[in-house]
């Protein structure tokens, strides 16, 4: 008597006198959702659906990973800093392959605001001057000068959104005086796109 083993996989059938038991695999799937839109700076989970049951490996690739799978990770925990296409591939115990790719576009709405006028009195409102915006950007430089081009403030790799590294309206210990001054500033995005602002900041009381 002929005795046949017989393994389906992805549409394809292949025969192997060894054995009368006939055991057949349906082809295997992978789905990474549909593509994605994200704010630079955001996180993201890679979590892949599958028919496959039993153990699975899977392998990962993409243009910008920034945290690469190890020990055959079933999800990716990514943040991409730019347009990325991401693959991921399982393979079954029986060597079946299936594979699939998604694309991450990034949105870099840097939205820096410097406000022109601020008024140190000590009432909790807008008492510092300092660089606000949207998502995350390092200040490289941040400076003030009086109207005769003395530094008046200084601020080195700080971080936008706090008032706490901001300009307090005070010069050598004491209230500067109220009038025009001029900033400049220098911010790096996460990127590594860098941008530069300058301007005339009132001072009131």
């Amino acid at each position: 008597e002929e005795k046949a083993y017989v393994v389906a996989c992805n549409k394809e059938e292949f025969q192997v006198e060894i054995d009368s038991v006939f055991i057949s695999e349906e082809p295997i799937s992978v789905d990474l959702g549909d593509d994605v839109i994200i704010n630079l700076g955001d996180y993201l989970t890679l979590d892949p659906v599958t028919n496959a049951i039993g153990e699975l490996d899977y392998d990962w690739s993409g243009v910008e990973v920034q945290f690469p799978c190890i020990n055959n990770c079933s999800t990716l925990e990514i943040r991409p800093f730019f347009d990325t296409n991401y693959e991921v591939s399982i393979t079954s115990l029986s060597g079946c392959v299936a594979t699939d790719n998604v694309n991450v576009s990034v949105t870099k709405d840097r939205g820096i605001y410097i406000p022109n006028v601020f008024s140190p009195n000590g009432d909790g409102i807008n008492d510092r001057f300092y660089i606000m915006g949207k998502g995350f950007a390092e200040i490289l430089t941040f400076d003030v000068y009086d109207r005769w081009g003395n530094l008046i403030f200084t601020q080195k790799n700080g971080a936008i959104n706090d008032p706490d590294g901001g300009w307090d309206g005070l010069f050598s210990g004491n209230n500067a005086q109220t009038g025009v001054y001029h900033f400049y500033a220098k911010v790096v995005y996460l990127d590594l796109i860098t941008e530069s602002f300058s301007g005339d900041l009132t001072l009131v009381k």
